[in-house]
C-alpha cells in the first residue's frame, strides 16, 4: 500500500488526497477555510491550518467533517506535523517561530525561534524536526536536534 501525499491549494481552497507521489487525485473535499496552508496526518486523521483565521483543524479521518478546531489568537499559524500525542505548527508574522502544541490544543509546551524570518515547511521523523525556509535565495531546508533551535544540517532547497 502506498504513502499518499495530501495537499492544499489555496486558490481553490480545496485539500488533496494523492495516489502515493504523483499528481493522481484519490479523493478531495472543500477546506473549511479559506486559506488552508498546512497540513498533517496522524494514520487515521488529517490536520489543517488556516493564515487568514489562525486555526487549527482536526478532520474525521480524510473527510471535511471536522471534529474539534481551536485558534492560536492572533498568531499567523503555516505548516503543521505531528508526532502520536502532539501538534507542531509554525508561527510566522514577525515572531517566526516553531511550536510543539498539547495534544490537539492552543496549550504551548515548547517552542523555539525558527533559523531564519519566513517559516514555511515542517515535518517531523520521531526523532528530528526538520524546516524549511524561504527568506534567502536560495530558500535553505534545516534537520534541528530534536525538538530544538540547535540545527544539525542544513541545505539549499532546489
Amino acid at each position: 500500500m502506498a504513502n499518499n501525499i495530501y495537499s492544499a491549494d489555496s486558490t481553490t481552497d480545496k485539500i488533496y488526497k494523492h495516489d502515493g507521489f504523483s499528481n493522481t487525485i484519490l479523493d478531495s473535499f472543500s477546506s473549511p477555510s479559506t486559506a488552508p496552508v498546512g497540513l498533517a496526518w496522524d494514520g487515521v486523521n488529517l490536520y489543517s491550518s488556516d493564515d487568514s483565521t489562525d486555526k487549527i483543524y482536526r478532520h474525521v479521518n480524510f473527510t471535511s467533517a471536522i471534529e474539534t478546531s481551536f485558534s492560536m489568537g492572533a498568531m499567523t499559524i503555516g505548516d503543521l506535523s505531528c508526532d502520536l500525542n502532539n501538534l507542531f505548527c509554525i508561527r510566522g508574522s514577525g515572531t517566526a517561530s516553531v511550536l510543539k502544541l498539547q495534544g490537539i490544543s492552543s496549550t504551548i509546551l515548547d517552542s523555539f525561534s525558527s533559523p531564519d524570518i519566513n517559516p514555511r515547511g515542517l515535518s517531523w521523523d520521531g526523532t528530528n524536526i526538520y524546516s524549511t525556509d524561504i527568506s534567502d535565495s536560495p530558500s535553505k531546508i534545516y534537520k534541528h536536534s530534536g525538538f530544538s533551535a540547535s540545527i544539525l544540517d542544513s541545505f539549499s532547497s532546489p
